[in-house]
């Protein structure tokens, strides 16, 4: 590839991240990564996405674009991380744009790590917590369901 050439893939690379504010990509080929973080001490384990556009909705729409949610307890500790990729993801947040261009008011969505588990099928990646453990939490948080079929 000629350095012109890498030049302008670069171009379009940064006015993608620009544009969409997507955390990551993979030098290998376009897949894209998104991250949200999260407290263990918060009161809903959310991903929360602030001022979504129908253009950043529709990236979540494309395969290629991976969602990671990690869940911290203090500053140091992650915990669990639930990542995986799904279309609906980008037709979910879509619908929530248009809510809220309707009604007049900022876009910010949020979906929750039991929703992204159990209708995204996302992955549950236990990292500073046994899997018993995390499966134990996700019953307590969330109620009693097949989490250890998520285990990554």
């Amino acid at each position: 590839m000629t350095e012109f050439n890498q030049r302008a893939r670069y171009a379009i690379f940064k006015s993608i991240f620009r544009i969409f504010g997507l955390d990551t990509k993979r030098s290998s080929s376009d897949e894209f990564l998104e991250i949200k973080q999260v407290s263990f001490q918060s009161k809903t384990w959310s991903a929360t996405f602030n001022d979504t556009t129908l253009e950043k909705a529709k990236v979540f729409c494309d395969i290629k674009t991976t969602l990671a949610v990690g869940v911290w307890n203090n500053i140091s500790n992650l915990l669990f991380i639930v990542y995986g990729k799904h279309p609906e993801i980008g037709l979910y947040l879509e619908q929530k744009v248009k809510e809220c261009h309707n009604e007049s008011r900022r876009s910010t969505q949020t979906i929750g790590i039991s929703k992204l588990i159990k209708e995204f099928e996302f992955k549950i990646k236990p990292i500073d917590s046994k899997e018993q453990e995390l499966i134990n939490l996700f019953n307590l948080k969330f109620g009693r369901f097949s989490w250890e079929n998520y285990l990554a």
